[in-house]
């Protein structure tokens, strides 16, 4: 008796085109194609390293440039714009992460259920206690310690970010009215 063919799947692949594959020649160069290379002129290598403690810290010589050439005011606005945009992406990186706790929050509540039940279920049976569940119940915690810990962090850094424009539009409503 022939086999049952299992349903939505075709069993015998007759008039059905067979998939090209690319060579790995073709691969390498559609990714080096791919690759786009942005120069800022703002580089790790062209910032002077400040060791003493006593030296504020200075931006880039490129940036100190066109700063310098720009009224103070101009240069405070730009300044103001920069930390404003940075502000905002750290606000929708730390948004992903609360998203990603309550993700996690969720998860642990069910596995904490799941491991509940199971030990209901072992006492009933009459089963002593599993280490392997002591071991999920812990490792459950720490997962979900991380998840809160990540969140807090980028919530610091785009509060940290939120204050840096803040200070700037104050700046720049100084430089405004004294103008």
């Amino acid at each position: 008796m022939p086999r049952a063919q299992p349903f939505g799947k075709p069993c015998n692949h007759v008039g059905m085109k067979k998939r090209k594959r690319k060579s790995v020649e073709a691969v390498e160069a559609t990714d080096e194609a791919a690759e786009v290379d942005i120069d800022l002129g703002d580089t790790e290598d062209d910032q002077p390293s400040t060791t003493s403690e006593d030296s504020p810290t200075l931006p880039p010589p490129a940036q100190a440039a066109r700063l310098s050439e720009l009224s103070p005011y101009d240069a405070a606005v730009k300044t103001m714009t920069e930390l404003r945009v940075k502000a905002e992406m750290l606000r929708r990186i730390a948004k992903k992460q609360q998203e990603r706790e309550r993700c996690a929050d969720r998860t642990f509540d069910k596995k904490m259920e799941r491991l509940d039940n199971g030990a209901k279920r072992n006492r009933r049976q009459g089963s002593d206690g599993d280490f392997k569940a002591v071991f999920r119940r812990y490792e459950a915690i720490i997962a979900s310690l991380q998840a809160k810990q990540e969140s807090q962090f980028f919530q610091l850094k785009a509060a940290e970010a939120e204050t840096a424009a803040a200070k700037a539009e104050v700046a720049v409503w100084k430089l405004f009215s004294a103008a």
